[in-house]
């Protein structure tokens, strides 16, 4: 019980699973080399006051307003030296693009065409949010890579001639933003315990309790996989406000038959369904990054795999634990009910926190 109140009020002040990014896209590919900073507006209309007609809805003329304060603040945490030097990022303009139900400043940046080495120290939003996320895309000719730039690992160096396509280091930084990803979803995590719960109740072996949440687990899995990819792939968009209503939605519902036992078994069938739902969310990490058919196929795949070991860990450590309780008043009142009811009362807040917001 203990668990689902730390979670609870963990939560009310997390945006579940959605975390912000921003992308650095360097492209040496063209005759004169050009590197594309995209940012969302959310964090920069939370820290300023941005809403100068107080509708709740900070629109496009209104950030040009703010143009000269907001260029400012994003100069002063974003540091670059090219070949050992400081570079000054004269930012006079930028423009605004809509991507999924968010808006981006997009900002670009012209490098010279003998560039060598450039050192990047990103610090944008940290401050403000710990799991704020700096995807780095490097691409010439020959190579295409990624990294990751997050709090704690706030710099990166790119050897721009010597450079080459390191698959290995891209995947590794995938799969650990999958496992990541799972891990602060809160949202994700609770509606696969919900399904999880009811599983071990009345259950006197541990095998048919295993069959079962493997059926869970793998019905959830494929059927977010199908869906992460479609998303990802650009092959079917869906607005990313209606996908987290209805995630919410799912926890509310799932978490709501623990409390009345309405519909019994069918927890697979469940999980497949809301799976699907549930696969769109996953995709908005991936966001802005255009990469080529094939590179991105690789990134998509570990990325996935990297959401399932996190999922797998997450059972691993809850399934015994919940199978030694099963016949406890612990289990059966404390979590089973307890703990389902404040989870319901928390997917409502969400559902509300998400149509309003």
């Amino acid at each position: 019980m203990r668990f689902f109140i730390l979670i609870s009020i963990f939560s009310l002040s997390l945006v579940a699973h959605q975390y912000r990014c921003s992308y650095l896209n360097f492209d040496f590919n063209n005759t004169t080399p050009a590197l594309e900073w995209e940012i969302e507006t959310l964090h920069l209309e939370r820290i300023f006051e941005l809403d100068d007609n107080k509708d709740g809805d900070v629109k496009w003329d209104e950030l040009f307003n703010h143009k000269v304060k907001i260029i400012e603040h994003i100069q002063k945490y974003f540091k670059l030296k090219i070949d050992n030097e400081s570079f000054d990022l004269q930012i006079k303009d930028f423009k605004l693009e809509d991507y999924d139900d968010l808006t981006y400043i997009i900002i670009d940046i012209p490098l010279a065409q003998n560039t060598k080495k450039i050192d990047i120290d990103y610090n944008l939003f940290f401050k403000e949010d710990s799991i704020y996320r700096c995807f780095v895309q490097f691409v010439d000719k020959n190579s295409t890579s990624i990294n990751t730039l997050f709090l704690g690992h706030q710099q990166l160096s790119i050897e721009v001639k010597n450079h080459k396509n390191n698959l290995f280091q891209s995947l590794k930084e995938f799969f650990i933003e999958g496992i990541w990803h799972i891990w602060i979803g809160i949202d994700h995590i609770l509606f696969l315990l919900m399904l999880i719960i009811p599983s071990v109740k009345n259950r006197e072996k541990f095998k048919p309790v295993f069959i079962e949440i493997l059926k869970i687990v793998t019905a959830f899995s494929l059927a977010h996989s199908i869906t992460l990819t479609l998303s990802a792939l650009d092959l079917v968009t869906i607005s990313s406000k209606f996908i987290e209503v209805t995630i919410a939605i799912s926890v509310l519902l799932t978490a709501l038959n623990n409390v009345f036992e309405k519909i019994k078994g069918f927890y697979w069938q469940i999980a497949f369904g809301f799976g699907l739902i549930h696969g769109f969310g996953f995709a908005n990490a991936l966001g802005e990054l255009e990469l080529a058919r094939e590179f991105f196929i690789y990134l998509l795949a570990i990325f996935n795999i990297g959401i399932e070991f996190g999922q797998l860990v997450i059972v691993v450590i809850v399934l015994p634990i919940l199978f030694m309780l099963r016949k406890s008043k612990i289990y059966l009142i404390g979590i089973l009910k307890i703990g389902s009811l404040l989870t319901a009362i928390l997917a409502t807040w969400w559902i509300i926190e998400r149509i309003i917001g």
